[in-house]
């Protein structure tokens, strides 16, 4: 599968027992089929998000925003895998019961009919999962005493091999 889907931005304030997530717009929002379609801002400049706030971050903090793993491969599977395996077996079908005009049209059929049918389970799989803020992230110029007295610090040290 892809890399995952992760953008990072600043916790701007809590509504609700949620996290507000202002969101930088970075490489996976630019690549997004909602950006691609014009549903949202292409780069995700201003996008505020709600997410679960698992690890305690603070309004200021920079944070990285995730989907869990099981979310994002039914959504997969429901967007890509079953128009797919929709459309072969409608074609299959027809090919069965009455030859190659039968086929395309069955194919064609099927897959629209599940897409629209996965279109609505996909909609509300988005009204139903949250986002969470899987990482609180610091920013952490190149070099300082306090980076070096780190463990990261001394991690990126050791393997620079200074």
């Amino acid at each position: 599968m892809k890399d995952r889907i992760a953008e990072s931005g600043h916790v701007t304030g809590f509504k609700g027992g949620m996290t507000l997530v202002r969101l930088e717009g970075g490489h996976a929002c630019r690549k997004c089929g909602m950006a691609a379609m014009g549903l949202c801002r292409p780069g995700g400049t201003g996008m505020v998000l709600r997410a679960e706030n698992p690890l305690g971050a603070e309004v200021g903090q920079k944070v990285r925003v995730d989907i869990r793993e099981a979310a994002r491969a039914r959504g997969y599977l429901l967007a890509y895998i079953m128009p797919l395996v929709a459309f072969v077996g409608g074609g299959l079908m027809g090919m069965y019961l009455g030859g190659q005009g039968l086929s395309a049209l069955l194919a064609f059929v099927s897959m629209m009919l599940t897409a629209l049918v996965t279109y609505s389970r996909i909609r509300t799989m988005d009204r139903n999962e949250r986002l969470y803020i899987s990482r609180i992230l610091h920013d952490v110029p190149d070099f300082s005493p306090a980076v070096a007295s780190s463990c990261e610090g001394e991690e990126y040290l050791r393997a620079m091999g200074r």
